[in-house]
């Protein structure tokens, strides 16, 4: 029994030791994040250029019942 808590011990203290670093990696980045001048702005995607015929053919294509390809 002994011999199970002292490799669960040393397991945690092994798995808690990344943990620790990166959760002090976190902190320095939220610390940096907070002190940024820099601000997001919301920049709009142009719509691509769609032909009529291009539409239509993925219209067609989009609710396409496959059961008919199935050979049984």
């Amino acid at each position: 029994m002994e011999i199970l808590i002292v490799s669960f011990s040393v397991i945690s203290i092994m798995v808690s030791i990344p943990a620790l670093v990166v959760s002090l990696y976190t902190l320095t980045e939220l610390k940096a994040m907070n002190k940024s001048t820099h601000k997001i702005e919301y920049m709009p995607v142009p719509v691509p250029d769609v032909t009529p015929k291009q539409e239509r053919e993925f219209k067609e294509t989009f609710n396409e019942d496959f059961n008919d390809s199935f050979v049984v």
